[in-house]
């Protein structure tokens, strides 16, 4: 997987990609359940964070499952505006181990990089003031060829997408969080570990940065992240716990560093002893 990466990814100098093309980099503010787990009949999705708010929205159907989370962890990780998406459909959809149809396929990247609308409103300020910046943003620029959704009928694989250069900048200047795409992408059977897996980068580099020594979550709160507010307490929580179990042995080492509702109500994190980044580096 890592050498199929690195071979339709030329990282060049992003030093980020250097010791592992594996090592991949999300914006903080699309960490927890950016997209639906399932099709919903509404055309717009919306996921309230503690301290902003996304909507994606998409004029045929709002992008849900698991390839649009591979495929823009995969744009967004692109060296530059031009992504290359490789030389055959064949070979992309190696990379995302899809078994889609190639017509399928086609519509679901092409609804994801030119329908799909992200909006974005982050909420600022405190002692009594309060205020709201929005952000919306479209995947790929204008490119008629790439654009008809209806029009399916071209087998012809474009190699390239242009990234929409609002899109590229936003990326660019993101507070990123550092992620395995191997490990993401062994995930991809269980929408709610890919999610989780992505939370706990993010949660436990955060431990270390801060130099905190734990953190405490309720479950309301985990649940407002994650999108699972339809289940019941008990469900969410047997479920959330079972895909800790699938998550955890990415972490080598941390199965400590994670206390699984001891107390009935919290998810405690506790700051590991080993780096985040080099445990992400291994896989």
């Amino acid at each position: 997987m890592a050498q199929l990466i690195a071979e339709e990814q030329t990282f060049g100098d992003n030093e980020k990609q250097e010791k592992n093309p594996n090592l991949f980099f999300l914006p903080e503010i699309f960490v927890g359940s950016l997209f639906p787990r399932a099709q919903i009949e509404s055309n717009i999705w919306v996921a309230d964070r503690p301290l902003h708010t996304l909507r994606i929205s998409s004029p045929y159907e709002v992008p849900y499952g698991s390839l649009p989370r591979l495929l823009l962890a995969y744009i967004i990780n692109a060296p530059s505006a031009l992504a290359f998406l490789g030389n055959s459909r064949r070979r992309f959809k190696n990379i995302l181990e899809c078994d889609l149809t190639d017509r399928e396929f086609d519509r679901q990247i092409r609804n994801l990089f030119f329908h799909t609308l992200i909006d974005i409103e982050v909420v600022w300020g405190g002692s009594g003031f309060v205020g709201t910046d929005s952000c919306l943003l479209i995947i790929g620029a204008r490119d008629p060829s790439w654009r008809n959704y209806q029009d399916l009928s071209s087998t012809k694989w474009k190699k390239e997408l242009q990234i929409h250069p609002l899109f590229f900048k936003f990326v660019i200047n993101a507070k990123q969080v550092a992620f395995n795409f191997h490990s993401y992408l062994s995930l991809s059977d269980s929408l709610l570990a890919m999610d989780l897996y992505i939370w706990l980068c993010r949660e436990w580099s955060a431990l270390q940065e801060k130099g905190k020594s734990e953190n405490s979550y309720t479950l309301q709160l985990l649940q407002e992240v994650f999108g699972c507010e339809e289940k019941s307490d008990s469900e969410f929580k047997d479920v959330l716990i079972n895909c800790f179990h699938k998550v955890l042995p990415h972490f080598p080492g941390f199965q400590n560093n994670a206390k699984l509702f001891d107390d009935g109500e919290h998810l405690v994190l506790t700051k590991p002893k080993k780096s985040v980044l080099d445990v992400l580096n291994k896989f």
